[in-house]
C-alpha cells in the first residue's frame, strides 16, 4: 500500500514511516504543504497521514482543496483537544498524538482499499439485514414481554 507522511516533525515521520515500512507499505513523507501536493500528485497514495499543523498552519484549507480524483483517503494526525471535521468525506480516520505503533498499524489495515465490487453489494444489503435484526430482536424479546406482563399480573 502507498502512504504519504505529512508532518513538520522529522521525528514524527521517521517512526511512523519505519512502522509502516516494516509492515511492507510503500512510503513517502514530508514536512510542507507545497511537497504533500507534488507528491499526491506525483506519487498517488492510497492514504496520507496528515498532521492537522504544518508550518504553524491549519491543513483544513489543504483539505478542502484536495480532489477526490487524486485516489488517496486522509487519516489526520491530532492532538488530543482538535475537532475533526466530519463533512469532508476524503478523511477516514484520525490518530491521537502521543500513538502506539499498533495505532498506525490498526488505522492503515484498517482502511485499505477494498475494491468498488465489493463495497456496493454489502451497501445494498444492508437495510434488509438490519430488518431482519430487528424482527429477530422483537421476536426474542416478545416472550420477555409476556412473562413480564404475566408477573406484574
Amino acid at each position: 500500500m502507498k502512504v504519504l507522511i505529512v508532518d513538520d516533525n522529522v521525528a514524527i515521520r521517521e517512526i511512523i514511516a519505519e512502522i509502516l515500512t516494516v509492515d511492507g507499505c510503500e512510503i513517502r513523507q514530508t514536512g510542507t504543504i507545497s511537497d504533500a501536493i507534488r507528491e499526491i500528485e506525483e506519487f498517488r497514495p492510497e492514504i496520507t497521514l496528515l498532521d492537522t499543523i504544518v508550518e504553524g498552519r491549519s491543513t483544513i484549507g489543504f483539505i478542502d482543496s484536495l480532489d477526490e480524483s487524486f485516489g488517496t483517503k486522509l487519516i489526520l494526525l491530532v492532538n488530543g483537544k482538535e475537532q475533526i471535521p466530519r463533512d469532508t468525506p476524503l478523511i477516514i480516520g484520525s490518530i491521537k498524538k502521543p500513538f502506539k505503533s499498533s495505532d498506525i498499524l490498526d488505522a492503515i489495515r484498517g482502511h485499505g482499499k477494498i475494491p468498488k465490487d465489493k463495497i456496493d453489494p454489502i451497501k445494498k444489503e444492508r437495510p434488509k439485514m438490519k430488518k431482519c435484526i430487528e424482527h429477530t430482536v422483537k421476536d426474542l424479546l416478545a416472550p420477555m414481554r409476556i412473562s413480564t406482563y404475566l408477573r406484574e399480573r
